[in-house]
């Protein structure tokens, strides 16, 4: 069974590969992104099977969680998840634009960034 950090290792794996490609950069980011949410998923309590856990859903959520009571990796997941969507839909959607490396790098140093705050 998939967990979370296995997206995260994915997006690693692919942006650790000198020869990875543009679509390996945007898969990458990919990953990354959804490393957090299905953490922030499973923080919630939202079943992603039966599609409660919608983007906005989780937008909605970490909106109005307690800052000083939430974990300190909800409190970062809150920080970057909008940077992290909006490098994903740059990565899934915009095909027709070249996709840096360097989003693709950063999508992963945020996600990284997330599960470096789990106890």
């Amino acid at each position: 069974m998939a967990r979370p950090d296995h997206f995260l290792e994915f997006a690693k794996r692919l942006l650790d590969d000198a020869n990875c490609s543009e679509s390996d950069l945007r898969a990458a980011a990919h990953a990354a992104y959804y490393s957090v949410y299905h953490l922030m998923a499973e923080y919630f309590g939202l079943n992603t099977e039966k599609r409660e856990a919608k983007h906005g859903t989780i937008i909605s959520k970490l909106e109005i969680i307690d800052f000083s009571s939430s974990p300190g990796y909800v409190q970062k997941a809150r920080s970057v998840y909008r940077t992290l969507i909006d490098i994903r839909e740059q990565a899934d959607y915009h095909i027709a634009k070249p996709f840096d490396g360097a989003d693709a790098e950063d999508a992963l140093e945020k996600a990284r960034g997330v599960f470096a705050r789990i106890l």
